[in-house]
């Protein structure tokens, strides 16, 4: 009979570190950190800017939108995380969104809504296999 791997509390931090490694490489600019949280075979969905398939589409897009900020910083403030992990690698999350835009010297929220995650985990890492963004 095969073994059941068990969900541990170690699981549950690690998908809890890809939250704030994805907010945080997101506002820095950090592609490859920012890359480093999807599955080769990933989905990203964002309303208004498009459906992004696969590691390098994601990444040409942040490229793209980055440039396009003209010294505007963001933060991406991710909160109220929630999430589901399966003994077969498999997982679904669901975590609140507050998008700030910060720009000589005034800061504005952008954008509140949410994320919804699939989760897998690759070499025993938990990475987003598809991430759909919603703004309220």
């Amino acid at each position: 009979m095969p073994q059941t791997r068990v969900i541990t509390a170690a699981d549950s931090e690690q998908v809890r570190q890809l939250h704030g490694k994805y907010a945080h490489a997101a506002d820095l600019g950090r592609f490859d950190d920012f890359i480093a949280c999807w599955t080769e075979d990933c989905v990203f969905e964002v309303p208004g800017i498009g459906k992004f398939e696969g590691r390098e589409s994601i990444r040409t897009m942040m490229e793209e939108f980055r440039a396009s900020l003209d010294g505007t910083q963001q933060r991406h403030v991710v909160v109220n995380q929630w999430f589901t992990l399966q003994p077969d690698g498999t997982g679904t999350g669901y975590s609140t969104l507050l998008w700030y835009m910060t720009k000589d010297g005034t800061t504005t929220l952008t954008q509140v809504g949410a994320y919804d995650d699939e989760l897998r985990r690759v070499d025993g890492e938990w990475l987003f296999a598809r991430r759909r963004a919603r703004f309220d």
